[in-house]
């Protein structure tokens, strides 16, 4: 059975106050009116009122008045409060959409995907290549002499076969960034063939 895909979003928010407000409108914007996302669990209406708050807020603690500081990071709370609601309810709608689809929807939503590479237990590891579009292959080495025979696919259901090699790694290159690919390898022993290993997915860079 292969792993299934588990959008992880991530709202990349920078850590002053400003940098926030400027992320928060990004994502007000980008999620307004938007059709794939039309029941947002905290009303835009009412982060766009949060987020004039905030504003007015980090305005007046430039005044550098006895408190002031404290009143401003209390609304701050509030607009990242609000975002990690929208950044849940944005990831169950990834949740229910192919890969593709998932991280257009999340783009779509002025939000990103974490990129991770996941491992199986030793037997095959995916990482970022060199390049955009490029993955590289490591898989575990089973023997001293041995061919690996290497797919990919974009839904688990159709696989794609790379060129086998002698060695347990391979690069794979002209993939569509923001696309999750996953990934599976088999070895050909003097014995005969393997079983595939178990499926790893990257979102590729």
């Amino acid at each position: 059975m292969g792993v299934p895909f588990y959008p992880v979003v991530v709202l990349k928010l920078p850590r002053s106050a400003k940098g926030t407000l400027f992320a928060a409108r990004a994502i007000l914007n980008a999620m307004r009116d938007n059709p794939a996302l039309p029941s947002p669990t905290v009303p835009l209406d009412t982060l766009e009122a949060h987020i004039d708050a905030l504003a007015a807020a980090e305005a007046f603690c430039l005044t550098r008045m006895k408190g002031a500081r404290e009143a401003r990071d209390a609304k701050l709370l509030v607009v990242c409060g609000d975002l990690d609601h929208l950044r849940v309810y944005v990831m169950g709608v990834a949740f229910q959409m192919p890969a593709p689809e998932a991280a257009a929807l999340v783009e779509s939503a002025g939000m990103s995907l974490k990129r991770v590479g996941t491992r199986s237990k030793g037997e095959l590891e995916v990482k970022e290549g060199l390049v955009s579009g490029s993955v590289h292959l490591v898989a575990k080495a089973l023997a001293k002499t041995a061919s690996y025979e290497w797919q990919y696919s974009f839904d688990q259901a159709l696989w794609i076969d790379l060129p086998p090699t002698l060695q347990a790694d391979t690069v794979v290159h002209g993939l569509t960034p923001a696309t999750r690919v996953f990934f599976r390898y088999r070895a050909l022993l003097r014995g005969g063939r393997g079983d595939y290993s178990q499926v790893v997915s990257l979102l590729v860079r």
